[in-house]
């Protein structure tokens, strides 16, 4: 249950902060909220994660789509007892639904993120990124049977 809590909660957020962007900003926007740091810039994204395969199409899609069933599998898989695990995998699983839901939605991702330094990105990128570096340091300070552990 706390998987679906934590998808769930990485999936409205992600939702209301991109209709917050889509309402209020028209294409191109970009407005500083720290100057020369970061901004908060409206573009879509028709790729996976960070621009990647933008020119993917209905490949994304199914790439997208075959990624959450293997998270469904996942989480069938591992421990279920295990906090860690949860927390990553609610994570990535929200992250993962928030962005799919957009590219099917209106076929491509609202990004607004903007440390130019680095491609504009979106809260459901950012649960993605947090939650596989969560789940590869804890296979990495515990073992690779870590997940499958009680604790």
């Amino acid at each position: 249950m706390f998987v679906f809590i934590t998808a769930s909660l990485v999936f409205f957020a992600d939702w209301l902060s991109k209709f917050y962007i889509k309402e209020n900003f028209f294409l191109g926007k970009s407005i500083p909220v720290i100057k020369g740091f970061f901004y908060l810039t409206y573009l879509k994204n028709k790729g996976i994660i960070f621009g990647l395969l933008a020119r993917g199409g209905f490949f994304v899609i199914v790439l997208n789509g075959l990624v959450i069933l293997c998270f469904i599998v996942l989480l069938r898989k591992f421990s279920q007892k295990n906090r860690w695990f949860k927390v990553s995998l609610g994570l990535v699983w929200g992250g993962l639904v928030a962005n799919f839901f957009d590219r099917v939605w209106d076929g491509q991702i609202i990004d607004f993120l903007d440390f130019h330094l680095w491609p504009v990105f979106n809260f459901a990128d950012v649960a993605i990124c947090v939650g596989v570096g969560l789940f590869i340091w804890r296979i990495t300070k515990k073992g690779t049977g870590y997940f499958f552990a009680q604790e």
